[in-house]
Order: C-alpha cells, then structure tokens, then sequence
C-alpha cells in the first residue's frame, strides 16, 4: 500500500486501529466504608492496574507501523489526528459487563464518577505531545514506554490508573459478585480506548459502528476467595486472574497470583513486634524502612518487594514480606473506615481466626503479575 501518496480522505478511511496497551501488574485492596472518611488516593484504591516493567505500556501496534513505515514522524502524528479510528483516542479503565461494554459498573450516582469508577490513563493519544511520544519510541525496541516524562498536557505519566468502589461494604462485596457474575453477565475491569472529544466520553470504540460486544482493549477477569486462615471472612483476596482481547473474546494469558503476593493490612495501633503473642486482635509486623536494594540478595524476595512496592508507594505504607503484612504510615492512609480513627469506640479486628461480622475482619492488598511473553 502507497500510504504515504494517499490524501488525506483515503487515509482516515484505510488506516488500521494504531494503540497497543499491555499491563503487567494488577492489584485489587478490599478496604471499605470510606465515604465519610478523608483519605490519600494515592495510598487508597480497589483496583490499581499498571505497567510498570519493560515489557509492558503503551506503543503503536504493528500494524500501524508497518502501514506507516514511509512516514516521517511528523507525518505519522498527523496520521493519527486525520484517522477515523484514532482520532482523540482516550485510553479509559471501567468495570464492563462481558460481551456489553458499553455499559458500565458504577457506585451510586447517576453519571460516571472520575477517579471512582471510570478513570482516563496520561491524556488524548493523539495529542500532539503524546502522539509525538509513541511516534518517536515506535521503532526503537520493543516500543512500550511506561513513563511518559517531558510530555505536556498529560493528566497522569505514568501507564497506571485506579478505580475506587470503596465507599460502603455493600458496594465493594456487591463489585466482587458482578465480577463473578453471580448477578448478571461477569463484569471484567476493561481497558478500552474512548472517543476523547465528547463531553464525558465513556463509550469504547468498537471494532462494528453501535455494537459493543466486541472492542479494542484489554479485559481482566477475576475471580476472588476467602482469606486464609480467615474463617467466615468475605472474599477479600484476589484469587485468579484471565487477560482477555476485548476484540475477540479470546483468553490471552491467565496471570500468577500466588498466596505470597496478599498482604493483610495492620492498623497502626493493632501492630505488635516480632517475638511478642499477637492473640487475634493484634498482629506481628514490622514497620521499618524497606532494606536497600543491594542488600536483598535472594532473586524471590527482590521480586515480591519489587512487586508490592510497585503499587503501595513508600510514602503511605510500611510493607513487611515476611509477615505479608502491609502498615500505614499516615492518619491519611485509612482502610477500615471512620471508626480505625475512633478512640471511643474502637472496632475490634479479628487478625487470625472466625470474623463475626464484615466490620471485624482483616483487609487485604492483593498483588498478581503477569507472566513475561516468550
């Protein structure tokens, strides 16, 4: 194809859908009862889906590198602008019933709530700045970038996002049953590309003109189970997790979620120090600063503190991977709702047995990755 002599018309019309998302961690954190609490969102997420390692981010595909190989970079971003496919193409993260993605998983409230549940990852791909970006980077290796420094107009740099169904334990047990679909069709936590010129654009773009069982994007099915050792607990642990191709319907890689990788989370005031009877309402962990990279000389444990740290930042939370728990560090940083700061009538956490009810028992951060490609 003589891309490079089309005009512009012909262009739109024949050039290929240009963006390829690949996410390599995914981190699920049952935390609850937090509408009337003041909280970090940095520290404070139920899903947090990122790429972070360097195979994984934003590129453009093959097939719009091959069919604008001709292109000078400048070509290539007016390309972007001038398709029909790609034009103000968002990259958008919502919870989507299968095979209906269209639609939409959202807390109470009549419209999409930004940052709770629908959230944009960096900005309008087809921006100049950012299709600069992918343009420059689409020929050198593999082409994923992760971390989009020195490009303006972005709302986030990284290829990160979360989504916060958090509010009451209502929503966040009701969010784990769609997920499994024991209400309706599964809803997946799809990564789908949105029309960025409407006003509140939540719509995917789609492979067919209206119809929306198939897209371009990436889903994640999950399923969740009870805690370990938790007996009578909601299932608050991220157990297993399917990368699908929202374009076909195709399972494309299950990702590891190994028991190693949930980490129970410890108010500050629970936390007892190793050596001490913790008994069920309190638990070992230790809350000191991480140990320098160098020092940690056992592959295993360099990945999982890699792992965790990839999305608690060091600013919010002590992370201990041998006790597999998680602290934090600021009154900001809170999981168990308005009553963790209570001082008249404090909520008893059950850390190692039975739980009553929802409110005593433990929280969890669940971290799974996915496996390298061949």
């Amino acid at each position: 194809m003589d891309f490079k002599g089309q005009d512009a018309l012909s262009r739109s019309d024949s050039l290929t859908f240009a963006f390829e998302f690949k996410a390599d961690t995914l981190s699920y954190m049952s935390c609850s009862e937090l509408s009337n609490a003041t909280y970090e969102r940095r520290a404070i997420y139920t899903f947090r889906l990122g790429a972070y390692g360097d195979d994984a981010g934003l590129r453009l595909n093959d097939g719009f590198r091959k069919a604008t190989q001709s292109l000078t970079v400048d070509q290539k971003i007016a390309a972007l602008a001038d398709s029909s496919q790609n034009k103000a193409a968002l990259l958008q993260m919502a919870m989507r019933p299968e095979r209906s993605y269209d639609q939409m998983v959202r807390a109470p409230g009549s419209a999409p709530n930004r940052d709770f549940d629908i959230a944009d990852f960096l900005g309008p791909l087809d921006s100049p700045a950012l299709g600069r970006r992918l343009a420059e980077t689409a020929d050198k290796g593999s082409g994923w970038t992760t971390y989009f420094s020195g490009t303006p107009g972005l709302g986030t740099r990284m290829v990160e996002q979360s989504l916060r169904f958090n509010q009451t334990e209502v929503i966040a047990e009701d969010l784990r049953k769609q997920a499994k679909g024991l209400t309706g069709r599964p809803a997946l936590l799809a990564v789908t590309y949105t029309d960025g010129s409407s006003a509140g654009a939540h719509l995917p773009k789609s492979l067919a003109k209206d119809k929306y069982d198939f897209v371009y994007g990436l889903g994640y099915r999950m399923n969740f189970r009870v805690p370990a050792n938790i007996g009578g607990s909601s299932q608050r642990v991220l157990d297993t997790v399917d990368e699908v191709d929202l374009s076909t319907g195709r399972t494309v890689k299950p990702w590891t979620c190994g028991s190693g990788n949930h980490y129970v989370v410890v108010r500050p005031q629970d936390v007892v120090p190793p050596g001490t009877s913790p008994g069920t309402s309190k638990r070992v962990c230790r809350t000191i600063v991480d140990p320098a990279p160098g020092s940690i000389t056992d592959p295993n444990r360099k990945q999982k503190l890699n792992l965790i740290r990839s999305v608690l930042r060091h600013e919010d939370w002590f992370v201990d991977i041998d006790n597999n728990c998680v602290v934090p560090k600021t009154y900001l940083v809170q999981c168990y709702g308005s009553s963790e700061a209570s001082t008249t009538t404090p909520t008893i956490i059950n850390y190692t047995s039975s739980c009553a009810s929802a409110s005593t028992c433990p929280h969890f951060v669940s971290v799974c990755s996915r496996p390298k490609d061949l």
